[in-house]
């Protein structure tokens, strides 16, 4: 599931703006480590 959602982002990365995408990168980081981790 974590890499679908990876691929997702850097589709979506790559189709929005560089100003939003950083923000927008950072926030999916976030979703994925916990993600990762479980979320518990």
């Amino acid at each position: 599931m974590s890499l679908a959602f990876f691929l997702a982002l850097s589709r979506l990365q790559s189709a929005k703006p560089q100003r939003s995408a950083q923000a927008f990168d950072i926030l999916f980081t976030f979703l994925i480590f916990i993600m990762l981790n479980g979320w518990r």
